[in-house]
């Protein structure tokens, strides 16, 4: 696994080291990174317990995107050269920000108007149907051959005939006879 450096922040490299043969006063330590062809080394500190301190730098302007590479840990004691460690390192951003999705600007709205119109009340007059027209009657009557002396001569069968007339003359105008139509149309033949 590798060692991650964010690179946005400073970053501080510990670790512990146990040293024979030589003494920790005279000590130093160092990190080197090699991230494609830049080698970067940055100095640290080494104290009596053994304990290394290498504070790195903020690398974003170095490194502004992820990089990868190497990184290793050297320690020189009284003119001794060691290498304890080296491993990968990737250097990324501690905090990324990504944009996931973007609301497109709307033209604005323009603004609305709704006109509600009362309507007017007109007084609807009744539509009188005409009524039927007891002259015009006995004029279509006459001309079929009805008059007062044949409807009196033969009553049985006149009369029948000229109630059914009668009666379908009013239903074509939705009405039902009126009371004495008979007697008046009798009168008028």
């Amino acid at each position: 696994m590798a060692y991650i450096l964010n690179n946005d922040k400073q970053e501080d490299f510990e670790c512990s080291l146990a040293l024979e043969g030589a003494s920790l006063d005279d000590s130093m330590a160092r990190v080197i990174l090699e991230i494609n062809d830049t080698m970067l080394m940055f100095k640290g500190t080494i104290d009596e317990s053994g304990k290394c301190h290498v504070p790195i730098k903020n690398l974003k302007k170095i490194f502004p995107k992820e990089a990868t590479g190497n990184m290793k840990l050297e320690v020189i004691a009284e003119d001794t050269y060691f290498s304890p460690w080296e491993d990968s390192v990737t250097i990324k951003p501690s905090k990324v920000v990504t944009v996931e999705s973007v609301k497109l600007n709307k033209e604005p709205e323009k603004p609305k108007m709704v006109v509600e119109v009362k309507e007017q009340k007109v007084e609807q007059k009744p539509v009188k149907k005409p009524s039927p027209n007891i002259n015009e009657l006995c004029e279509s009557l006459i001309k079929q051959g009805f008059n007062k002396t044949v409807i009196y001569k033969n009553k049985k069968q006149s009369i029948p005939v000229l109630g059914k007339v009668i009666h379908e003359y009013y239903k074509a105008y939705d009405m039902k006879p009126e009371k004495g139509a008979m007697k008046e149309i009798l009168n008028n033949l």
